[in-house]
């Protein structure tokens, strides 16, 4: 039974889960932040992230780590900004900010990664001209 059903969860798993919420907050030495995180209805884990490092190469090895460090999770979805102020005006909506804020906000998003195990999709996306496609 899921933990949200009432579930109690052993000590340690509680800890880990509590410690992993952390770190996924704190920008680290991985050169990005995680800016944030939510639950995908079918299972798995969604992403906004900010990072400095916006190169093609750069992108790419961010997008192998992230799939990694979620190997677990069926699906993923991460956008990838090179702002973490954009990334969450992104997050918080048009609605919610404001039409010309949202666009410019939106134009700091430098990729998309997406992995669905259902749909057998493992995508890399890089917001470019033209844009780039990466598939693992």
């Amino acid at each position: 039974m899921p933990a949200s059903l009432g579930a109690r969860l052993p000590r340690r798993a509680l800890l880990r889960g509590a410690l992993d919420a952390v770190r996924a907050a704190l920008p680290g030495a991985d050169g990005y932040e995680i800016v944030a995180r939510w639950d995908l209805l079918a299972g798995g884990v969604g992403l906004f992230v900010a990072t400095a490092a916006v190169s093609p190469d750069a992108l790419r090895a961010l997008a192998e780590h992230l799939r990694a460090r979620f190997a677990a999770a069926p699906d993923l979805v991460v956008q990838i900004f090179d702002d973490a102020a954009a990334a969450r005006i992104v997050r918080a909506g048009s609605r919610s900010v404001g039409e010309t804020p949202f666009a410019a906000a939106r134009a700091r998003q430098r990729a998309t990664y997406q992995r669905s195990a259902a749909r057998r999709l493992d995508r890399l996306t890089i917001h470019a001209q033209p844009p780039r496609i990466v598939d693992f």
